[in-house]
């Protein structure tokens, strides 16, 4: 998505740090979900991974919420606490759906894959 927004025109960044915080860390992120091994137990490495990538990529959101863009957190409100809560809702729902995904997916790509062997 981050990359479609750039190319679309409507990405929203203030400079490098912004860029770096918002779009290419937490895309870089989210592929060390596959380099957790898979072991065959249940497939409980695949899903750890994804939870651990999710939750490095929250953590580049926050960090980019709470340090760039503390400037639109409400008088009063600490731009540490308006950063955990305005971007836990959305990476929250993200992990949701990369869960169903990867457990759905897997069981397609694991017989492809003994297949192509």
């Amino acid at each position: 998505v981050s990359i479609l927004q750039f190319v679309l025109g409507i990405a929203l960044y203030y400079g490098p740090w912004s860029v770096l915080l918002d779009y290419v860390l937490p895309l870089a992120v989210c592929g060390l979900a596959s380099l957790i091994k898979i072991v065959r137990v249940r497939n409980v490495n695949l899903y750890l991974g994804v939870i651990m990538s999710m939750v490095l990529k929250y953590l580049c959101h926050f960090a980019s919420g709470a340090f760039l863009f503390g400037s639109y957190a409400p008088e009063g409100m600490h731009p540490v606490i308006y950063s955990l809560g305005y971007n836990l809702p959305y990476n929250l729902a993200t992990l949701v759906v990369a869960y169903i995904a990867v457990t759905l997916l897997y069981p397609v790509l694991h017989k492809a894959l003994r297949f192509s062997k």
